[in-house]
């Protein structure tokens, strides 16, 4: 289903732009809307810089909060906010959280017609705020440019930012037509273009600054360390029965998710009764 419609320790190298008590809005918005009372350590420098309007890098880890770091700014700020993201199963998971929160997005994904994307271009222009969702190859469809036409975005917003890079490791050429898609919207309003990315060597945060061609860019880099990951190689001449050890040893104290792995998932099946072959504790 390719839209939901509702109805309505970190380091950093970024100046603060925005003082301390304009965190307050946002902080009513992560309240109201998420029934959260605080924002994490790591997301507070993300947001002051983006709610400042700033372009910008941020270095998160997976499950370090990197979409309510965007997502709370674009409800305090309203207007339309494109994110642009390689991969159709977190497009679409995003986009049904924000609809069960009764936020309006629309996930740019399958076969849309051009009878969707007017509906769409309505939508954008009768909400507060509206998150549009899309893949780098669509920046140059005229679905898209139907949905957005005469609207101006409020921000854009780079997910899996590493992806620009051709010293990355999942290289994608059409996130380098970003940088062309702000152009086009004129500079009589500054848009700014927030990147986020779990992975980014040195090299990589450099070419994805210059790629999308952001100007005076913050960063913020938060702690890579997951203190609750560990990975430990063993050499064995029976794999499975080895796995099967590691699971009656560690199971019991699992707090979290697990996903346990066998030469085959017969094997695995049969040996440990699993029902499914990824299994959640």
């Amino acid at each position: 289903m390719p839209f939901l419609f509702p109805r309505l320790s970190k380091r950093s190298d970024a100046h603060s732009t925005a003082p301390d008590n304009s965190l307050g809005p946002a902080r009513r918005v992560l309240r109201t809307v998420w029934g959260f009372e605080e924002f994490r350590p790591a997301q507070i420098p993300a947001l002051r810089q983006i709610l400042g309007s700033r372009d910008g890098l941020v270095l998160m880890p997976t499950g370090g909060g990197k979409s309510l770091s965007f997502q709370v700014p674009a409800l305090v700020q309203g207007g339309l906010t494109i994110v642009i993201s390689p991969l159709i199963s977190l497009m679409q998971d995003q986009v049904g959280r924000l609809a069960g929160l009764g936020i309006p997005a629309f996930a740019m994904t399958g076969r849309v017609g051009y009878d969707v994307a007017g509906f769409v271009n309505r939508r954008i222009r009768s909400e507060s705020a509206f998150f549009l969702y899309m893949a780098p190859e669509r920046i140059g469809s005229r679905l898209f440019r139907r949905m957005i036409h005469g609207v101006k975005p409020q921000m854009i917003v780079v997910d899996e930012a590493h992806c620009i890079s051709s010293w990355g490791h999942d290289f994608r050429p059409d996130y380098r037509r970003i940088a062309a898609l702000r152009d086009e919207f004129g500079s009589d309003r500054h848009i700014p273009c927030v990147a986020f990315t779990a992975t980014a060597t040195p090299r990589v945060a450099r070419d994805i600054l210059g790629s999308l061609r952001l100007r005076r860019p913050f960063r913020v880099t938060s702690t890579l360390r997951r203190p609750n990951l560990c990975f430990v190689v063993v050499k064995s001449v029976d794999p499975t029965s080895e796995v099967l050890r590691l699971l009656r040893a560690n199971v019991p104290r699992m707090r979290g998710f697990g996903a346990p792995c066998a030469p085959s998932w017969p094997q695995m099946h049969s040996a440990w009764g699993l029902t499914s072959p990824t299994c959640v504790w």
